[in-house]
């Protein structure tokens, strides 16, 4: 199996795409009754080197294998700005001045683009969305603005291809009329191989066994983030301030999930992921891969319950009769213990092109008065 698995991440026909994962922290709250709802529209420039129609050819050619969800949004919507080109926009998270985004930038990669690095600019375009499927810019609150270079990211004094940047309006100010900052973005870059149409992708499903009890009224999501290429070590959860550790990229946040109401005794599962081994692990079976459980609450201050560290090779040799995933909580104030099963683990099911992981929580228990 393992073999097979491993197989399947050196086809000759891959290529690599350079992926940028973007967060953004402190942001200026721009509403009066919640947080702000924040958005990023990535735009990219070349220069005489690469011209507008090199770059639209790259990004059509880099989302090819990723899934729709992470690659881009809808941009036909978005004009030009100049120079500057529409690349993608990334989901909206609500009610959040820290944000972090699972829309990743991709640009196709070789070994040359490199000596190019310093020739492509990207611009982040940061806003406050006031409504819900309004498509037009305008209709939304201006946040601020951060540039970069390719190079500026790639260098190799850089810190593990991290940089922050300050937001700016567009007088280039980096302070409001009343001496507010707009916030920082923190962009991570890292080149990943993609292997097309051909790529090998995992089902993910996470859920809860039947004999787990489910607080009623109270709806939960779970996320997936994987850790930074050379990450190894177990992170620290103990500050538990809802924002993810600097050592990882969020690439999966589930919809949120209520017990229901039939009490039929089945497993309560969040809907099934489908993720590249790109997307997913950056192709590298070691990586730390993080999921983690929060209860949703409007305001936006979820409340993250549990986190499970684990990596795609763990869970490929895992024999459910002697091992376990250990499950750290990170809220004893609501959920007082917890433990995980991996109900299946498969990497060739009925087409090679798929691999399938299943997992259930189970022994709950709730701090008293929670229920």
């Amino acid at each position: 199996m393992a073999d097979f698995f491993r197989s399947s991440l050196r086809k000759p026909t891959s290529t690599a795409v350079l992926e940028l994962s973007v967060s953004l922290r402190n942001l200026i709250n721009m509403d009066v009754f919640s947080k702000s709802d924040p958005f990023v529209v990535f735009y990219i420039r070349g220069d005489n080197a690469w011209t507008t129609s090199d770059l639209q050819n790259s990004m059509h050619l880099a989302s090819s294998s990723f899934s729709a969800s992470s690659a881009t949004d809808d941009i036909s919507h978005i004009p030009h700005d100049g120079a500057w080109i529409p690349a993608a926009v990334t989901e909206t998270v609500w009610d959040n001045l820290n944000p972090d985004f699972v829309t990743k930038l991709r640009l196709p990669w070789k070994a040359s683009s490199s000596t190019k690095s310093d020739k492509i600019a990207v611009r982040l375009s940061v806003f406050d969305r006031d409504t819900e499927g309004d498509v037009a810019l305008s209709k939304h609150d201006f946040i601020g603005n951060a540039e970069f270079k390719l190079q500026d990211v790639l260098s190799s004094n850089n810190n593990n291809n991290t940089i922050r940047l300050q937001l700016v309006n567009l007088k280039g100010k980096a302070r409001s009329v009343v001496g507010k900052t707009f916030g920082s973005a923190v962009v991570y870059g890292e080149v990943i191989e993609d292997f097309g149409d051909s790529a090998h992708a995992l089902s993910f499903e996470f859920g809860f066994k039947f004999s787990c009890p489910l607080p009623a009224k109270k709806g939960f999501f779970y996320t997936i983030a994987r850790g930074k290429s050379g990450v190894r070590r177990k992170s620290d959860v103990r500050k538990d301030d809802g924002v993810l550790n600097d050592d990882f990229v969020r690439v999966h946040r589930s919809g949120v999930l209520l017990r229901p109401s039939d009490g039929k005794p089945d497993d309560v599962l969040f809907q099934t992921v489908k993720l590249s081994d790109a997307e997913l692990f950056g192709n590298d079976e070691e990586r730390l891969l993080r999921v983690e459980l929060w209860e949703n609450k409007k305001s936006g201050a979820h409340d993250r319950l549990l986190c499970i560290e684990t990596s795609v090779k763990e869970l490929m040799a895992f024999d459910e009769t002697r091992d376990e995933l250990e499950v750290r909580m990170t809220s004893t104030k609501s959920l007082a213990r917890a433990s995980v099963a991996v109900v299946a683990s498969a990497w060739t099911l009925s087409s090679k092109q798929l691999g399938s992981v299943s997992l259930r929580l189970l022994n709950l228990a709730w701090a008293k008065g929670y229920l």
